[in-house]
């Protein structure tokens, strides 16, 4: 509360007055909020980023790399692997020094990772085998569950038996975590400055790294056909 100040004026009455108050308005808690906001969905994308380009490494360690159901040759698997890596690394890198800047082309990776995880469940007809080894629904940004499944493998190996409840709740956290990439693409997609009718809406995406990265895999796996054919 503002200091009281009494003057006099002529009739020797006292007039009290405050000083301004300096508590936030409206406006400004919005905006703090939004800045919140702004900063845990940065956070978010860019620990995720960084976590599944390095969890492309894994790959490199003969872990069954696929595109959709079908495994690649190791060659053609770390190539699309290095690929991955590239972009995401740049992807986050990009984020790193300029937020902002690539917030929609890592909307379209989202969105792709969230395909490639619906068409591989399908191409399975749900019934998908092999969820913590080899994992071939693992792919595009849900790369990041690999180092965990190296683990998971690993103790395997020593003897011991994980059992179907395992498995059953590593299935159910990749169907929430692509339900929560989808989230985050929405949550990203900035609104349009421009709309012709006045309402919000959400900014065009950037569909080149992923577009690229889908290329690049489906290029893999031609190779690997046309190679098997001959």
């Amino acid at each position: 509360m503002g200091a009281l100040r009494c003057t006099a004026d002529g009739h020797g009455a006292l007039i009290s007055a405050r000083r301004p108050d300096h508590s936030p308005t409206p406006e400004q808690e919005v905006s703090r909020s939004e800045v919140l906001r702004e900063s845990w969905l940065r956070a978010l994308t860019l620990v995720w980023l960084w976590a599944a380009a390095l969890s492309q490494l894994v790959f490199l360690a003969h872990w069954p790399a696929y595109v959709w159901i079908f495994r690649l040759d190791y060659p053609l698997g770390v190539f699309s692997a290095l690929a991955r890596m590239g972009v995401y690394v740049a992807l986050a890198w990009s984020e790193t020094i300029a937020p902002g800047a690539v917030r929609q082309a890592v909307v379209g990776e989202l969105y792709r990772t969230a395909l490639l995880f619906i068409v591989s469940a399908i191409l399975q007809r749900g019934a998908v085998w092999g969820v913590t080894y080899p994992a071939s629904w693992a792919q595009g940004m849900l790369a990041v569950f690999l180092p965990g499944f190296v683990l998971l493998n690993g103790v395997a190996a020593s003897g011991h038996r994980w059992g179907v409840a395992v498995e059953a709740s590593v299935w159910v956290l990749a169907r929430l975590t692509v339900l929560a990439a989808v989230l985050l693409g929405m949550k990203l997609q900035s609104p349009s400055t421009g709309s012709a009718d006045g309402t919000p809406g959400r900014a065009t995406i950037d569909w080149g790294p992923a577009a690229l990265m889908t290329l690049i895999e489906c290029g893999a796996l031609g190779v690997q056909a046309i190679g098997g054919l001959g």
